[in-house]
């Protein structure tokens, strides 16, 4: 998975599976790489990334069901949200009111 940043000044990629998943962003400005380190439980398949408005974190959303949210500066993880009954296929951020992250699954139900 590919998402540009909203500044437009990294790119993140992301891809694997479980102990594999590799979530790792791009600085266009400094050609320069940084792995994120979400949180990776085993058999958890990535199906979502989005950026915050600020540019500053990232949400994964997995077959977990869980959302992961890592701080891109450091790399670490912030938060991991759990409790969804389905795997998070879809996640967004709110372009007007940061922190809210929007996410929804394959029933289309929104939390």
């Amino acid at each position: 998975m590919l998402a540009w940043s909203p500044n437009n000044q990294s790119l993140l990629i992301a891809s694997g599976v479980g102990s594999d998943l590799q979530v790792q962003v791009y600085d266009a400005l400094r050609r320069q790489t940084r792995t994120l380190q979400p949180v990776r439980p085993a058999g958890t398949r990535m199906f979502a990334v989005a950026w915050d408005p600020t540019s500053t974190q990232v949400a994964i959303g997995t077959s977990g069901p869980a959302i992961h949210i890592c701080i891109v500066a450091s790399g670490k993880p912030r938060v991991t949200l759990v409790g969804h009954r389905a795997p998070i296929e879809y996640v967004s951020w709110s372009p007007y009111r940061s922190p809210v992250a929007i996410l929804a699954a394959a029933q289309a139900a929104l939390e």
